[in-house]
């Protein structure tokens, strides 16, 4: 059985990975808003979400399919490892040599600035900023 200590790093490296992923959601959720145009950016928001859910219910899955077929949690976290560096390798790659979605040329930073005239109310005005560098 597993002692206190385990507990402990599992609960330490539980919070860990909570956090990395809601690094990851909200860094993808800040960077959307300035790629994707705003009458998409709602279905591409939903599809980046329902990709997500998916993969993580994948992982799951594959992890008890492996424990399933008779591998160790070992050489479970050991597949799980090698996945891992696979896909940070392909991301590397794209952010660094490929320029990531700084190459995009129409990422154009919007600020929406609500102003307020007599007759209507609330009016949205769009300010462009520079493109990013």
């Amino acid at each position: 059985a597993l002692g206190t200590d385990w507990f402990a790093a599992i609960c330490a490296f539980s919070a860990l990975r909570t956090l990395g992923a809601s690094m990851l959601i909200a860094n993808s959720l800040l960077l959307l808003p300035c790629v994707i145009s705003e009458e998409y950016l709602g279905r591409v928001s939903s599809i980046e979400f329902a990709l997500t859910m998916g993969m993580d219910s994948f992982t799951n899955w594959l992890a008890g399919k492996l424990q399933d077929d008779g591998l160790s949690k070992e050489q479970i976290a050991a597949v799980a490892i090698f996945l891992t560096i696979i896909w940070l390798s392909l991301w590397l790659i794209y952010h660094f040599c490929l320029g990531g979605a700084k190459r995009l040329d129409r990422a154009v930073l919007v600020t929406t600035i609500h102003t307020e005239t007599a007759q209507d109310g609330l009016d949205d005005v769009e300010v462009f900023r520079d493109e990013p560098s």
